[in-house]
């Protein structure tokens, strides 16, 4: 048998299994903006160094551009992109799939135990908006962020049930 005959019955069996290998690539700091000033525009209209800029930079990265201030989701308000995004017939739903954003309303808190430990996460008064680059077999994701995971104005990611996450948008 070849090797490719090998590994595909190795991955139908794991997906038989119930044991998929996670989605995705791994997550990886390459954001252009990541030196940008304070205040500083994107090519989306958005805050460079923001979660809004982040995720609609990723976004624009994997071919699926977003509306910007003039058309779309809020913009530099990540607490309006569901009510935006289903205005646009975008997906709003509580499934986590790799490329979609991870989004808390202003204020919104989370608490949730992962790897034993209870955690509480609460987002900021303009909301928050992640990207999903992991959907993990065990039920978790992993998101990436600038301006909360890592600390202000940088990246970060974060793994976490996928339960934790208030809604995802498509």
């Amino acid at each position: 048998m070849t090797k490719l005959g090998t590994l595909m019955i190795m991955m139908t069996a794991l997906l038989l299994l119930g044991m998929a290998p996670a989605s995705a690539s791994a997550a990886v700091n390459d954001y252009p903006y990541k030196t940008a000033g304070v205040n500083v525009a994107d090519p989306w209209g958005m805050t460079e160094r923001e979660c809004t800029s982040f995720v609609a930079w990723r976004s624009h990265q994997r071919g699926q551009d977003i509306p910007g201030k003039t058309g779309g989701y809020g913009a530099w308000r990540a607490d309006r992109w569901d009510d935006n995004a289903a205005l646009l017939r975008k997906k709003v739903d509580r499934v986590a799939t790799v490329g979609g954003f991870a989004q808390w309303n202003a204020n919104e808190r989370r608490d949730y135990t992962y790897l034993g430990r209870t955690y509480s996460m609460t987002a900021g008064s303009m909301g928050h908006i992640a990207y999903v680059s992991r959907v993990n077999a065990d039920g978790s994701v992993t998101l990436e962020d600038y301006n909360w995971f890592g600390g202000a104005r940088t990246y970060g990611t974060k793994t976490l049930p996928a339960t934790a996450v208030p809604r995802y948008i498509h």
